[in-house]
């Protein structure tokens, strides 16, 4: 069954409860934040006016009042992850501006996010890991390829990701 359909849409993720589906829809730098209920398929688009930009991989916390994504002005900045608080609408950068930073996904128990970082020292990215609320951000890997799309196993012990490199994509753990 099609709950609803858009001409560009990607990222998508569904809330713990499945009762809300999250996903980017609209075109390079004219995207949204769009809510869907998982019932009817209507939907809401979540960007506020003083947020222009590209939006990018939204992901529901554990509890599903929140959500990451990454943000980038479009004035071509460097992404940056972003949470918004569903309640209030409200968001706040959990990582500062230019930090280059994408795909954030929550730790099961809500406590930690893992994302991909590209430091501006290496010329690849890798996994770090920081707390949910914010701060600092601890490298996890250190390889010469890109690590990337990462995602926490259910017990939270391990992190999935794919590396990069000229001899292809691999899953890594």
């Amino acid at each position: 069954r099609i709950l609803v359909e858009f001409e560009r849409a990607s990222g998508l993720d569904a809330s713990a409860d499945g009762r809300r589906l999250v996903c980017t829809t609209g075109k390079r730098a004219n995207t949204h934040l769009t809510l869907i209920d998982a019932r009817t398929g209507a939907f809401e688009r979540l960007r506020r006016e003083h947020e222009l930009g590209v939006y990018n991989v939204p992901r529901f916390s554990p509890s599903g009042d929140e959500l990451l994504y990454n943000y980038a002005q479009p004035a071509g900045a460097a992404y940056a992850v972003k949470l918004l608080d569903l309640r209030t609408r409200n968001s706040t950068w959990l990582t500062p501006r230019g930090f280059k930073a994408w795909e954030p996904d929550w730790l099961p128990d809500g406590s930690q996010i893992v994302l991909v970082k590209n430091d501006p020292r290496k010329l690849y990215r890798d996994l770090h890991v920081m707390p949910a609320e914010g701060g600092e951000a601890r490298n996890l890997t250190f390889w010469l390829e890109h690590d990337e799309e990462p995602a926490w196993s259910p017990d939270g012990r391990e992190i999935a990701f794919m590396r990069v490199s000229k001899l292809g994509r691999r899953v890594a753990t």
